[in-house]
């Protein structure tokens, strides 16, 4: 039984793949529909493709990575998308569908997670790969994303039969790992309220209480809503992580405006981190965020050094960002000159002239999706790198 979940999920796991593919070439160019789909083509030669050779995985190795009509090279990213989701789906099957407990039949599984974080997975890619062919985030698949994952995390806490809380961190759903206590939630607001409505002049033991006291004597009693406890507690930190999420990565993109004089983070990204956000809880968006900064600061540097020049003119340095404007200063370049002059920059400033000219835009949004990957999957792992991490600089500053 387990050895067929695990080849039926590679094998469903090489189908999605494919269908990733199609949404990755088609939702830029507008032209993916639902309803009487056109037929898959080749881009060059506009052959129609028959299903033979459109077969996952196979299809590309049996052709040798090129066209049947006009011999053209087939992209090797499509062979690597089909193959990374057959293996991603293999690694989450014998993850929650075949290492948990099955004393209860199949049906104890947690085919929940199982689903959700395939869908958060496979749409985490798309928005990756398309924002960094085309710089954009398709709101074909962010926008249902963090609009649905209340809902899905309701549906997730209800078809799980086994208490994931409970489980080890590696096996948790974040969002049931992190999702806050009701009864604390209520008792809190309930206390906030009745220490601040006196200042106004109200009542603390009025109506506008008493939402917070009947639902904390009704789980108190152990009535109707302790046993719809867990659905309410994802839902809500489904809704508190998207609009974290959301709301966090937009004033991070107005402080990076104002502070770099140029658009700094795109409203996909917002819409992107609102998703990522719904699925992972607001401790999600704050790992998936530092995994991203960490990732996208290498990345960045990189590629302003391979895409910069190595000489500087008076325009050049007009032109720049303020952190590439100071950086030029500190090897030597005046405070300002004319367009076309040539600066001349101290020894080693050639690598300042590439920062300060390299191309400023870099897509966030792959590595958001390599953080909330990262998050997703293996929660207590990144946690644990994050406190040997502080531990190390605490260490290293207090000697």
């Amino acid at each position: 039984m387990d050895s067929l979940i695990l080849i039926a999920a590679a094998l469903y796991g090489a189908c999605i793949g494919s269908f990733l593919n199609v949404c990755i070439f088609r939702l830029p160019r507008r032209c993916l529909r639902l309803w009487r789909p056109k037929l898959s083509f080749c881009p060059r030669c506009r052959r129609s493709i028959p299903w033979y050779e459109n077969l996952p995985i196979v299809a590309f190795l049996g052709l040798g990575g090129r066209c049947r009509g006009c011999k053209g090279k087939i992209p090797l990213r499509y062979f690597f998308v089909e193959l990374a989701t057959a293996l991603f789906v293999f690694y989450l099957a014998d993850r929650y569908l075949v290492a948990t407990p099955s004393e209860a039949g199949p049906f104890s599984r947690q085919w929940g997670t199982f689903v959700s974080q395939a869908i958060f997975g496979c749409a985490l890619l798309v928005c990756a790969l398309v924002d960094a062919d085309w710089k954009t985030i398709p709101d074909e698949i962010d926008v249902p994303g963090f609009l649905l994952a209340p809902l899905i995390a309701w549906i997730v806490v209800s078809v799980n039969p086994l208490p994931v809380p409970t489980e080890p961190a590696e096996r948790a759903y974040p969002l049931l790992e992190w999702a806050p206590n009701l009864a604390a939630l209520a008792h809190r607001g309930k206390l906030a309220l009745e220490s601040a409505l006196p200042w106004w002049g109200l009542s603390g033991t009025g109506a506008l209480t008493s939402p917070f006291r009947a639902v904390e004597s009704s789980l108190a009693a152990g009535g109707a809503l302790a046993a719809w406890e867990p659905q309410v507690c994802a839902t809500f930190a489904a809704i508190l992580g998207a609009s974290v999420g959301g709301g966090l990565i937009f004033i991070i993109g107005k402080l990076g405006e104002w502070a770099f004089r140029m658009e700094a983070m795109g409203f996909g990204d917002v819409k992107l981190m609102a998703m990522i956000g719904g699925f992972t809880g607001w401790q999600g968006v704050l790992g998936s965020i530092v995994v991203a900064s960490i990732l996208g600061s290498v990345w960045g540097i990189v590629s302003k050094v391979k895409s910069g020049k190595t000489t500087v003119t008076g325009e050049d340095l007009a032109e720049t960002s303020p952190l590439g404007y100071w950086a030029l200063r500190l090897f030597g370049a005046p405070r300002e000159a004319a367009d076309n002059a040539q600066l001349k920059l101290r020894l080693g400033g050639s690598l300042a002239a590439r920062l300060a000219t390299g191309d400023p835009y870099l897509p966030f949004g792959p590595f958001l999706a390599i953080g909330a990957a990262l998050v997703a999957l293996w929660p207590g792992t990144l946690l644990w790198l994050y406190g040997q991490w502080a531990d190390y600089l605490k260490r290293a500053w207090l000697g």
